[in-house]
């Protein structure tokens, strides 16, 4: 048998995947996802935790437990890609699991050692990689000597393999690339359009950390893994095929079950194209009696029992027959899109013909996290909205908040901007004045300031912020007015040296701030 090309092998395990329902991938899904989650979580523990050496045996175990349920479920998918293209079902008894979980930990955790040796050495690492493959295969199948099995397939078309392996850094460097570029503009992004400020885009580095370079690792692991058992299944499939001829069964398989539907599909028009028997001489021919009683029903007696035609609908606007026709047109797609949502989430019918009782436990797992997915999705979406509301309420009359402003401490720190409008922090800031405080009535001002900025969607208020967050953010808003940025940048220097600094303030510096918002307002207002 002449040995697929390493082109044409992948493309046939990227159909083998695409051609498969969702709740195919749920074995591999189960397996890789608790692994990778776990992996991180161990890394950062040992990176970061003061605490790593008194933990260091507890989280290597856990993590070597869960490295196996990995692998044990890797053989579960392995063994349903074979299924697929053999046609033939393995049913795996609780005997057979357990000797393949019992064989998965003793061979498995040997790549951890082999894989970065090989891949030191460089001429092994193919024939290394495809053996691990391979003995999850025939582990899962219940194989007599997997070991055996596995090395001999692994042996097999080594150039091919080497080209497998090219393909498959190369894409891995190419999805490590996109999934680093998408972790550090999102957060990014996050933050201009929604004002989400985290970890991830006050610490711009993290991605170089070990743990940012482990996150995306395990990203690109996720995402390969699938690929990777559909193109060492095949291996073994065509490896097997030399000396069994699976292959051409399967495809005998298919073409017969092809034939069978093209034979049922046709059997009804045959049937009724057969003569039918001479009906009784006594019989009443069904079209000449619905002739006959249309006939009755047209005459004049009858007509008055009639619905009246609809003439108004003609004597209708077109722009208005146009309005009704998108309304009309917008409830069809969201009742079609309703019964679609409830067709992807009930339950399969109990004599569905098309039932697959071999993909009943994934698919409901599939159908769980789908639902816990968009309860998620619909209270982050929930919440979202309401942080967009509180941001951007409508700031209450002055003299509502006339009573509040006497019980707002400015030497708090902890008060913000968005406590009281503009009018009303200046005219506290002219009580503390009259008072003879300027320090308090200089921060007053600048809270002012801040809250007109606030008003003018020029900032978002928040608590953690500094005066050089609020500064970047006026000059990304206000682009076109570059002279804002200017004057609260002044405004910014003289309210730090007098209220941080060591700086006297005098009525000469309320002036100046004075002045300083003065002309930031009318730079602001031409906005």
């Amino acid at each position: 048998m002449r040995p697929r090309g390493a082109v044409q092998l992948f493309e046939e395990a990227v159909h083998l995947l695409r051609s498969a329902p969702l709740a195919f991938f749920a074995p591999c899904l189960i397996g890789t996802l608790p692994f990778a989650l776990c992996f991180l979580w161990f890394t950062a523990e040992m990176s970061w935790s003061g605490y790593a050496m008194q933990e260091l045996l507890g989280a290597s175990l856990f993590t070597a437990a869960v490295y196996v349920w990995k692998q044990a479920w890797e053989g579960v998918f392995c063994l349903r890609l074979q299924e697929r293209l053999s046609g033939n079902v393995v049913r795996l008894a609780p005997g057979d699991v357990a000797r393949m979980v019992l064989r998965q930990a003793a061979v498995q955790p040997l790549a951890l050692v082999s894989l970065p040796l090989s891949a030191a050495l460089l001429v092994p690492l193919p024939i290394v990689f495809a053996f691990f493959r391979n003995y999850s295969l025939y582990a899962a199948l219940g194989d007599e000597n997997p070991a055996r099995k596995a090395g001999q397939q692994a042996s097999e078309w080594i150039k091919q393999s080497y080209i497998l392996q090219i393909f498959l850094f190369l894409l891995g460097l190419l999805l490590a690339l996109n999934y680093a570029v998408a972790a550090l503009t999102l957060p990014g992004l996050a933050k201009s359009f929604f004002g989400i400020d985290n970890t991830l885009t006050r610490y711009g580095q993290w991605l170089y950390s070990w743990t940012g370079a482990t996150a995306i690792g395990m990203l690109v692991y996720v995402t390969l893994e699938p690929v990777c058992c559909a193109i060492y299944v095949l291996r073994c499939f065509y490896g097997q095929a030399q000396a069994t001829g699976v292959d051409l069964e399967a495809k005998l398989r298919r073409a017969l079950a092809t034939a069978a539907m093209v034979v049922l599909s046709f059997a009804p028009h045959v049937l009724s194209a057969q003569p039918q028997p001479p009906a009784p001489s006594g019989a009443v021919d069904a079209k000449q009696l619905e002739r006959s009683v249309g006939e009755v029903l047209q005459r004049r007696e009858f007509t008055w029992r009639m619905p009246r035609q609809d003439t108004a609908e003609a004597d209708r606007p077109a722009w208005v027959r146009w309005i009704d026709g998108v309304i009309q047109r917008s409830k069809e797609f969201i009742e079609w899109f309703v019964e679609g949502l409830r067709k992807l989430f009930e339950p399969a019918q109990p004599n569905s013909a098309n039932k697959n009782k071999e993909s009943e436990p994934y698919a409901q797992i599939l159908q769980y996290s789908l639902w816990m997915l968009g309860i998620l999705f619909a209270i982050g979406a929930g919440l979202l909205l309401y942080r967009q509301h509180r941001n951007r309420r409508t700031i209450v009359a002055a003299s509502a908040l006339a009573a509040t402003s006497a019980s707002v401490d400015v030497r708090d720190e902890s008060v913000t901007a968005d406590k009281l409008p503009e009018d009303s922090w200046m005219a506290l800031a002219r009580e503390w004045i009259e008072k003879g405080d300027f320090r308090l009535a200089l921060r007053a001002m600048h809270l002012s300031g801040l809250s007109y900025l606030n008003s003018r969607n020029l900032i978002t208020v928040r608590r953690w912020k500094s005066g050089l967050e609020y500064s970047s953010e006026v000059v990304r808003r206000a682009r076109t007015a570059p002279e804002v940025a200017l004057a609260f940048r002044r405004n910014l220097r003289v309210f730090e040296a007098g209220w941080f600094g060591t700086r006297p303030v005098t009525h000469e510096t309320l002036q100046e701030l004075s002045r300083g918002l003065e002309e930031m307002r009318s730079h602001a207002s031409r906005l």
